[in-house]
């Protein structure tokens, strides 16, 4: 997609957006046209996953935060903070669904935190087996936030939280592709 486009239509639909979602509108506009910020090719090779041309910024805007996010849950996993390794993980996976959103709806993503709504919203249907752990980590992340029990949260909790997630984020990386 040129910038010439993307300065018309684009810029009127993401520079509409409501007040809070202003500074992320700001963000895409200063990395979509004219500016080197990003390379027309990215590799991810630790995934061999490869975002050409053909996805578009906001959603590598996406896509990235999704990444910063799941290593940060491994440096929370190595450093025994196990009940941030499942928000920062919900995280990671809430965010690569709102990159299926602003890639396959072209809209910005609703402000929600519900996985099995948001995939609803970007028409992602899950295998089984990774449905219902979305299902699970959703209600757990809420959890996290006011669960006077945190001690659930242990060391193979969180690993296993952890797997999961990696293997969540391959599967909806395969769907951007």
């Amino acid at each position: 997609m040129n910038c010439a486009r993307r300065s018309g239509e684009r810029a009127s639909v993401w520079c509409s957006v409501v007040s809070s979602q202003r500074s992320f509108a700001r963000l895409i506009a200063a990395s979509s046209c004219g500016s080197n910020i990003l390379p027309p090719v990215v590799v991810d090779k630790s995934r061999n996953v490869n975002y050409s041309c053909g996805v578009k910024k906001e959603t590598k805007w996406w896509v990235d935060t999704a990444d910063y996010d799941l290593k940060t849950a491994k440096h929370m996993f190595d450093t025994r903070r196990y009940v941030y390794v499942v928000f920062c993980c919900h995280l990671s996976i809430e965010r690569l669904l709102k990159a299926c959103i602003v890639e396959y709806k072209d809209r910005f993503p609703p402000r929600s935190h519900d996985l099995d709504d948001l995939a609803e919203d970007a028409s992602i249907e899950f295998p089984e087996s990774m449905r219902v752990f979305v299902s699970s980590i959703s209600k757990e992340a809420i959890k996290t936030r006011y669960d006077e029990n945190r001690s659930r949260y242990n060391r193979a909790f969180a690993q296993q939280c952890l797997e999961q997630t990696k293997k969540v984020h391959r599967w909806l990386k395969q769907q951007l592709k």
